[in-house]
């Protein structure tokens, strides 16, 4: 059922300020008990290095072990719990999604692979575990909490960048940083366009709206969208839309017990049957097949070591 949109709302936030990225420590978020609630953030990205101390974490419903080295990665509205044995710690960086896919990725030159599927996965990486990697480890972790006291100092961006490169020395990059590669360069006014029908697809997916008011709040045309849309995600802005959707049945399904009528009502749709439709044409799977596969596929969350 398709809605019209109220009123125009800004398509940008304030991205040069003084402090765009939060720095904290694990020991400091456990004390808050914020890190042991099931729980979920609409608008933040967040990077956990774990420097010390061993747990678990499940993110959308995938169980990862975690110890000295893990590199965790959770996307804005990726459900995830922590469960931290006694005396772990380690580091914790968080922004907004519109400053990492902006000014982060901007600086990264990885600016067109923050719109492919893997960006908005969350992950645990394992490449600076063990007892081999303990020195190399403790000296990347060293300059991380250096760089880390730069924060709010006007330069966020090149700090939480060189955090990255510095996680990703040896070629790591393209695995940390869940698909972003080096990409030809792309025209400022087309990433800022494509940036901000994202922020819209955010706040609206579950609304259904007409694409045609997304081009009125955008002020462009359908050909300029589309055409932009194209060149930087190789997606048209329909199929970006659907993709989020999908996205986002797929956590309910997978991280929340609700039945297929209430993941049908609470992403917009008021049919039931053709929810099911829309999912399976793109997937291949009805929900309550792919519900049950996953659960099969993964017995108690506990996929990953």
């Amino acid at each position: 059922m398709q809605k019209n949109a109220k009123t125009e709302e800004p398509l940008s936030q304030a991205l040069d300020g003084i402090s765009q990225i939060k720095f904290s420590t694990i020991s400091e978020l456990l004390v808050s008990g914020k890190l042991s609630e099931d729980y979920r953030n609409p608008d933040h990205r967040q990077f956990y290095i774990i420097t010390k101390g061993s747990g678990v974490v499940v993110l959308d419903n995938e169980a990862f072990r975690i110890r000295a080295g893990t590199v965790i990665v959770i996307p804005s509205n990726c459900r995830y719990q922590f469960h931290f044995k006694p005396g772990a710690d380690g580091m914790v960086f968080s922004g907004t999604e519109l400053f990492m896919r902006t000014r982060v990725a901007q600086a990264l030159f990885t600016t067109a692979s923050t719109f492919a599927e893997p960006y908005y996965k969350p992950h645990a990486y394992n490449v600076l575990e063990g007892p081999g990697q303990r020195k190399k480890r403790g000296k990347i972790f060293a300059e991380i909490g250096l760089a880390a006291k730069r924060l709010g100092l006007g330069c966020d961006a090149s700090v939480m960048s060189y955090v990255l490169v510095l996680l990703a020395e040896d070629s790591m990059i393209n695995r940390f940083a869940s698909g972003w590669e080096t990409t030809p360069r792309v025209e400022s006014s087309e990433a800022g366009l494509l940036y901000q029908y994202q922020i819209l697809v955010e706040r609206h997916f579950r609304e259904h709206l007409p694409m045609q008011d997304y081009y009125r709040m955008l002020r462009v045309n359908r050909n300029k969208l589309l055409q932009t849309c194209k060149n930087i995600s190789g997606f048209t802005p329909l199929e970006l839309l659907h993709n989020r959707v999908i996205l986002e049945a797929k956590r309910e399904l997978l991280s929340t017990p609700k039945t297929i009528n209430e993941i049908t009502y609470n992403l917009g749709f008021a049919d039931c049957g053709y929810f099911s439709r829309f999912f399976k044409n793109r997937t291949g799977l009805s929900p309550a097949h792919f519900r049950s596969l996953s659960l099969k596929t993964t017995p108690g969350g506990m996929a990953r070591k």
